[in-house]
This record gives structure tokens, sequence and C-alpha cells, in this order.
């Protein structure tokens, strides 16, 4: 091999060299990229799921209160269809001495 030869080959392996040092250090950079974006998503995620635990269980409070308001209207309506009752029945009762 001439000198020439030589000292072209030792540019192009410098140069190749280089290409490659570039993409191994870009991969590093996304690498981190990559390492930071995780870690704000695991944030992310880790507050977006506190504030649903922290809505649920606000909900079920409000679910429960509801539940025990609508047992005691349930007990109220069955009183009052008691009552109605009893005064169908009176109203029979006088019905029936006046006629």
């Amino acid at each position: 091999m001439s000198e020439e030869r030589l000292i072209r080959l030792e540019d192009m392996v410098g140069q190749l060299i280089g290409m490659v040092g570039k993409v191994v250090a870009a991969q590093n950079e996304m690498r981190e990229e990559m390492k930071a974006m995780r870690a704000e998503l695991k944030a992310e995620i880790a507050s977006v799921r506190s504030e649903l635990k922290a809505e649920i269980a606000s909900v079920d409070v409000r679910l429960t209160g509801m539940e025990s308001h609508m047992f005691r209207y349930q007990d109220k309506v069955a009183y009052l269809e008691d009552k109605s009752a009893e005064h169908d029945q009176d109203i029979h009762k006088l019905k029936q001495r006046v006629i």
C-alpha cells in the first residue's frame, strides 16, 4: 500500500470513529432525556392517582350520606302510606255510617 492510501484510510477511520462517537453521545443524551421523561410521567401518574383516590373517597362519603337519607325517606314514605291507608279506612267507615 502506498503512503497516501494509508493516510487516506487513517483519515476515513478517524472520521468513522468521530461519527460513531457522535451517535453514541446522541444515544446517551436520548437515554437521559427518556429517564427524565419517565420520572416526570411517574410523578404525574402518582399525582393523578392520589387526586383520583381523594375524589373517590369524597364521592364515597357523599354516596353514603345519600344512602342514609334514602333509608330515612323510605321509612317516612312507608309511614305516610300507612297513615293514608288508615285515613282511607276512616273515610270509608264514615261514609258507611252516613249512608
